[in-house]
């Protein structure tokens, strides 16, 4: 089983299903989602929480200041 809740992840049974369940997934996400953006969360994945986090808050101050020179317009 492979449970992710509000990103909280459970994952329990053998390691052939888990496997198993883990191709479903990436499948199913293929027709959700376009192959660079599951390439990217695939790449992403492979990130510290640290990396994670910096770009999270580089990506909010790039928000931040467009916004800003919206305003000033």
């Amino acid at each position: 089983m492979i449970k992710c809740v509000k990103g909280f992840v459970e994952i329990d049974g053998s390691r052939s299903e888990v496997r198993a369940k883990t191709v479903v997934l990436l499948k199913c996400l293929r027709e959700y989602i376009s192959e660079d953006e599951l390439e990217e969360a695939i790449e992403n994945s492979k990130k510290t929480v640290d990396e994670l986090k910096a770009e999270v808050i580089e990506t909010i101050a790039e928000i931040i200041k467009e916004a800003l020179r919206r305003e000033d317009k």
